[in-house]
């Protein structure tokens, strides 16, 4: 009968409607972006378009129909989920690989061997579409199973060598998968004997070309999270360590504060009208007034959080509106307090400076609902903001490795206390959520 694979008719058509829409499965792990219906239609469009005119052509080198499709499935992977090219390109290969074995099961050992010997009966269309549903039973089965693990890690944070390392595998599969039609056309070879075990060995070389990559892909994930936790904790600790000498510093400067006070108050009460006397007590108010931040909020390390917050925003003109509950976070740790509402208030400042000065405002709220504690952070933002596997956004500073910990802080901390954080972006606004539940006495 008639290769299933060459002919061109409807249900030919419909198996590659239904592959189009296999790759909109298989993207599913990855977040979506905010796109129109009209685009999304669009890329599905194009997707059918090209794998059915490769087809229809019948190009005789499989490395060709499989760059075509990659680039096109890259560019799709792209506009259509928040990812970087690194995943694109990886999670484009692995499909690949997914697409062509579920042809290798479907059609050369399923209905090569086992289904076209009992069809010889059946109409031309009832084995096309025999095969039809096979192919794509398979390939749902493929994308079901490998999509997630594929996706779990992001290919990002790796280095060139890494990353080379983890194609490696798909790219030998192809390599080996593009020679075996050479392979089928030597004489000594055709025979039918030595067609199913080359087959089995390609099904072989494409299961652990897949598995190889995805293992490779969770080894080097498992290292890079491992360092990256062993420098957050040398961060955390250092932030630690800057905050108990930031209090003794905050309250030797309040003292000093006082002091001075009271001196130019007994300045001020002495009969003197000299310019140059009023000229130097003047002055020192003005040295005094940077000092005039202390806030009390009931808790005695969130005031020195904020106070040292709002003299940084008094110096990059940022309108920071504290409304602050501090009593009811006593059962926190000081210190771990002063990670959260520190690392918080940071990365909002980080965020707003960039700003025109009418946009440069952050709202802090801490309130107490019934067992459950709100700490809600508010900001304008610049956009472009872009998030990692975990769901954290990356900084926008030039040294990612000493900066970027502030949410990851933030999120193990909680977890200390049960706590959970919610992440609202918009184009222009950030707002960050945390709850925290109280402990019962």
């Amino acid at each position: 009968m008639e290769d299933v694979l060459i002919l061109r008719d409807f249900v030919w058509f419909l198996r590659y409607v239904g592959w189009t829409a296999l790759f909109f499965v298989y993207l599913a792990p990855l977040p979506e972006r905010s796109v129109k219906r009209s685009l999304r239609l669009f890329c599905f469009a194009v997707l059918l378009a090209l794998s059915t005119l490769l087809q229809y052509r019948m190009m005789a080198q499989l490395t060709l129909d499989i760059g075509l499709n990659t680039a096109c499935w890259i560019a799709v992977c792209l506009i259509l989920r928040r990812t970087h090219w690194t995943n694109a390109l990886y999670g484009a290969l692995a499909f690949g690989i997914i697409n062509d074995l579920s042809k290798v099961i479907s059609h050369d050992l399923a209905f090569g061997f086992l289904l076209e010997p009992r069809l010889h009966g059946l109409p031309s269309i009832g084995s096309h579409l025999i095969y039809t549903a096979s192919n794509l039973a398979v390939g749902l089965a493929c994308v079901l199973l490998f999509r997630r693990l594929i996706f779990k890690n992001d290919k990002q944070q790796f280095g060139f060598l890494p990353f080379s390392l983890i194609l490696l595998p798909p790219v030998v599969y192809f390599y080996a998968r593009n020679y075996q039609f050479v392979l089928l056309n030597v004489p000594q070879l055709s025979d039918s004997r030595y067609i199913m075990p080359v087959y089995i060995l390609l099904l072989l070389l494409g299961f652990s070309a897949l598995l190889i990559s995805i293992l490779a892909d969770s080894s080097l994930s498992v290292r890079i999270q491992q360092e990256e936790r062993r420098h957050m904790q040398e961060l955390l600790e250092k932030q630690r360590q800057e905050f108990i000498s930031q209090k003794s510093a905050s309250e030797a400067i309040r003292q000093k504060y006082h002091d001075l006070k009271n001196c130019l108050l007994a300045l001020r009460a002495e009969n003197s009208s000299s310019p140059s006397r009023t000229r130097f007590m003047e002055e020192i108010d003005q040295i005094m007034r940077p000092l005039e931040t202390d806030v009390e909020t009931g808790n005695p390390f969130l005031n020195i959080v904020l106070a040292d917050k709002i003299r940084l925003c008094q110096e990059k003109e940022i309108r920071l509106t504290p409304y602050v509950n501090g009593q009811c976070l006593s059962f926190l740790d000081g210190l771990d307090l002063c990670v959260i509402a520190g690392n918080a208030l940071d990365n909002a400042v980080e965020a707003v400076e960039k700003l025109p000065v009418e946009k440069r405002e952050i709202h802090m709220k801490i309130s107490r609902s019934g067992n459950m504690v709100l700490l809600c952070f508010h900001n304008y933002h610049s956009g472009g903001l872009t998030q990692d596997a975990a769901g954290f956004y990356r900084t926008s500073k030039p040294d990612p490795r000493n900066h970027g910990y502030g949410l990851k802080g933030i999120s193990q901390t909680l977890s200390r206390y049960d706590g959970s954080m919610a992440i609202e972006a918009s184009e222009e606004e950030f707002t960050l959520n945390i709850l925290i539940p109280v402990p019962e006495k």
